[in-house]
């Protein structure tokens, strides 16, 4: 019970990774994050480039698909 402000031992320097819009993942337990997988808020738009399904490149309309199967849009 309380504000935690007598906690000990924990971070509090946790810095966001990458840059405006970039998307965050956990990169080997540190914050990673890469200009090929944006996030556009304004319009709701996820954007990523360089789509690979078992290591081969998708096309244009593949990306769409992809991205709906992984992120369920």
């Amino acid at each position: 019970i309380g504000n935690g402000s007598q906690l000990t031992g924990i971070s509090s320097s946790a810095n966001a990774a990458g840059s405006n819009t970039q998307v965050q993942f956990n990169d080997g337990g540190s914050f990673g994050a890469s200009a090929n997988l944006t996030f556009d808020k304004a319009t709701n738009t996820l954007n990523a480039t360089t789509v690979t399904a078992n290591g081969s490149p998708l096309a244009t309309t593949g990306k769409a698909i992809a991205m709906a199967i992984v992120f369920g849009f």
